[in-house]
């Protein structure tokens, strides 16, 4: 089925990136109303059932957004069960709200009151630790948990420096793609060949994988090197540049897959 071709208000091409547009399509496809686990969302959108890990992420995002998707009582094959109760949204659209107080705990208790990018402690370095955003808000980064760390001073005043002399439009437009490989191939064209460090690409990628997707990505043609360049905290680390690119393949899955069968023949030979 082509989710493309499933009409959705204007409202959601106004208001909605590429991904949450499909998300939307993809419980259109399944029913409105009509109770739906992860795994048969995954599947309508084209990916496996261990990929899109942070889909639930995304359905709380598409709620945020006014889409009245949700959690409903039951299970199937031991899932949980969402649906969506209309296509027009009708929930107000929520707007950036400040880190509660609970979250800033629970996120500091998690880091063991420890800098998450330097390894500094607050007790035996004596460092003042500060919760902030891994995407930013003006990235389109939400108040959720999962998008909060811990950092100490020095390092966060770091990031925040890098992350402002990014143009954050650009940034936007590299998250909204749909696959994470989509995401590294074109914050790696938006860096026209300079270095880009290895946290940022685990941002934008949203993807534990990310290391992969650029192995992915060399498979389609493209050449990306590893080079060790200062991070945003002064310290040298790994980070990557791209060398050259190709046109995305019509298909990028199946053209992975194809290229992944080549060089397990290779390898065999």
């Amino acid at each position: 089925m082509d989710l493309n071709s499933i009409p959705i208000p204007n409202l959601a091409e106004e208001r909605l990136g590429p991904f949450h547009q499909t998300l939307l399509r993809a419980f259109i496809s399944l029913g409105v109303a009509q109770p739906v686990t992860l795994n048969e969302i995954r599947a309508v959108m084209g990916f496996e059932p261990h990929e899109q890990q942070q889909l639930r992420k995304r359905i709380q995002e598409l709620r945020d957004a006014g889409w009245n998707a949700r959690r409903v009582e039951g299970r199937r094959n031991r899932q949980f069960l969402y649906a969506l109760e209309s296509i027009e949204p009708t929930l107000e659209h929520k707007q950036p709200h400040s880190i509660s107080a609970k979250d800033r705990a629970e996120v500091m208790h998690r880091a063991g009151r420890r800098c998450q990018m330097c390894g500094l402690t607050v007790k035996e370095d004596g460092v003042k630790l500060v919760v902030d955003h891994k995407v930013p808000r003006n990235w389109g980064g939400s108040n959720d948990i999962e998008n909060l760390e811990a950092l100490c001073e020095e390092c966060n005043g770091g990031k925040k420096d890098f992350f402002a002399s990014l143009d954050a439009d650009l940034m936007r437009k590299c998250m909204n793609f749909e696959l994470p490989i989509q995401r590294l191939g074109e914050l790696l064209k938006a860096f026209d060949g300079q270095i880009v460090p290895r946290r940022l690409l685990e941002i934008v990628g949203q993807d534990d994988e990310w290391t992969r997707r650029l192995r992915e990505l060399r498979d389609l043609g493209w050449e990306v090197k590893s080079v060790r360049a200062k991070g945003e905290s002064g310290a040298a680390r790994f980070a990557y540049q791209l060398i050259s690119s190709r046109p995305w393949p019509a298909n990028i899955k199946a053209e992975i897959a194809k290229s992944a069968q080549k060089r397990g023949s290779k390898s065999l030979s």
